[in-house]
């Protein structure tokens, strides 16, 4: 998905990066709340978030996961 923002959009996007990670989250779930998500969707998404903000899982950088998809990607190769 491509998002082209407005100057003052990117500019309140910057502004809200800038805050704490839990104020972020707070910001996230209120503005998650206001999409036309199904119940299902959001769930889903409250329950990543969730699992992202107390350490459950971690996220990879783009290099590492390139990197993981091509360590994969040559095992199966060699079967």
């Amino acid at each position: 998905m491509v998002l082209f923002m407005k100057v003052e959009a990117k500019q309140l996007a910057d502004d809200l990066m800038a805050l704490p990670e839990e104020e972020r989250l707070g910001i996230f779930f209120r503005l998650a709340g206001s999409l036309p998500f199904d119940a299902a969707q959001l769930a889903e998404s409250a329950r990543r978030a969730e699992e992202m903000h107390s350490g459950v899982v971690r996220s990879i950088t783009e290099p590492e996961f390139n990197d993981r998809m091509a360590t994969l990607s040559d095992r199966f190769r060699k079967r």
